[in-house]
């Protein structure tokens, strides 16, 4: 055996150094994984955070084009109805003139009769 200044035993030392190699070793693994382990936390809450916002920025962007496609929508179908509304009236309009117009004929034949009358038994009586 071999004795060291200290008197104590070369073989113990040796055994002694690297057990306190191997237990720094796994101290040393240990505390990585648990760095690893946080820094995936972190990363993975931050990853979190983003797809949220991400998600409400497309929620806002879904209900502007919602809006902006009912809006379209509805347009159409307000042109539609004025297109029929107007498409009525014209017809009723044309129908109220037709009618007038031959109540008007009527009584202009009337009044050129009355006129025509009077002028025949104007030159008559003359």
């Amino acid at each position: 055996m071999v004795i060291d200044k200290k008197g104590e035993n070369a073989a113990t030392v040796i055994q002694t150094t690297m057990f306190r190699g191997v237990k720094s070793r796994h101290q040393y693994r240990a505390i990585k994984c648990i760095a690893v382990l946080l820094i995936a936390a972190v990363r993975g809450n931050e990853l979190r955070v983003r797809v949220r916002k991400e998600h409400e920025k497309a929620i806002v962007i879904e209900k502007y084009w919602r809006s902006r496609v009912s809006r379209l929508v509805l347009m159409t179908a307000i042109r539609a109805v004025v297109k029929l509304q107007a498409w009525g009236r014209k017809h009723n309009g044309v129908k109220y003139l037709d009618f007038n117009r031959r109540k008007f004929v009527k009584i202009q034949a009337f009044v050129r009769g009355v006129i025509e009358s009077r002028r025949y038994v104007g030159v008559a009586l003359a």
